[in-house]
């Protein structure tokens, strides 16, 4: 699938953009901006071929898009797969960060990383496709590889700071729900679930508000992203509005709008970083 970019983004200009490719279970998403220029902001999406593997997938989409091969300020490769684990900073060891994933993954990917998120003293472990990951670290200037929930994580303790109540956070794509929740500034509960029907999202929404003693007048849950068919955030919130009194769209920072009209199309780990690096 070949997608276009915008007609500021040159080989000339490319070196003043920030560029991010999030990679994900069926395809990418592009984006790139410069940090100086409000308004310039963009992303573009791609479904990958699921008759080859991410990896050969990932190598037609580069080789089909001279754009992907210029220079540019930062390369950040965003991975949203499901395979992540907390681990708390004092215990963590590198050498043995392949066995925290085994640990929690009966199939772990092939590729074993970590970010440190040092406020929050915890290590963010997470697998992603080793020949994906080999490809992008040759073909791209000094990439940086962060899992979403390494950005998620510190972007919504920033937002429960200044909430009295406890808050959930859950975002919703195909086959697949993130539950992050945070009583202020203390993160009480995160991990990912696979789900393929409605009542799936609702069962562990609702299970997880119940057992982390999430209050069903006072509290809030805020959905971000959308499922399959009958899964879009608003179905989401009108199926939950029988069980709990504060549910809503999750919104965004009011400093993002100053990135551009696309960003309100922007999965919201993407925000997450570039409200961060503007």
């Amino acid at each position: 699938m070949l997608i276009s970019v915008p007609d500021t983004l040159t080989i000339n200009q490319s070196d003043k953009y920030i560029m991010s490719i999030r990679l994900q279970p069926d395809g990418l998403s592009f984006s790139a901006y410069m940090p100086s220029v409000p308004g310039s902001f963009f992303i573009r999406k791609a479904e990958f071929d699921h008759a080859l593997s991410y990896g050969e997938a990932f190598k037609e989409f580069f080789y089909a898009h001279d754009f992907l091969t210029w220079s540019y300020r930062k390369v950040y490769f965003v991975v949203d797969f499901p395979q992540f684990t907390m681990v708390p900073a004092q215990v963590f060891d590198e050498k043995q960060q392949e066995e925290f994933l085994a640990f929690n993954f009966s199939q772990p990917e092939n590729r074993c990383l970590h970010n440190t998120l040092e406020e929050e003293n915890m290590v963010v472990v997470y697998g992603m496709d080793n020949d994906t990951y080999e490809f992008c670290s040759r073909s791209f200037i000094d990439p940086l590889f962060v899992h979403s929930a390494s950005l998620l994580i510190p972007f919504w303790k920033k937002q429960s700071m200044a909430s009295f109540s406890a808050n959930m956070f859950a975002v919703i794509s195909p086959k697949r729900i993130d539950v992050f929740c945070y009583r202020q500034d203390k993160p009480v509960f995160i991990n990912s679930f696979s789900v393929g029907t409605t009542e799936d999202i609702l069962y562990y929404l609702l299970y997880i508000w119940r057992s982390t003693g999430m209050d069903q007048y006072k509290d809030q849950l805020f959905i971000y992203g959308e499922g399959g068919k009958g899964q879009t955030k608003q179905e989401i919130i009108e199926a939950l509005n029988p069980y709990l009194r504060r549910v809503e769209a999750g919104g965004i920072p009011a400093d993002a709008y100053l990135l551009g009209d696309e960003i309100m199309h922007t999965p919201v780990d993407l925000i997450a970083l570039s409200t961060c690096e503007s």
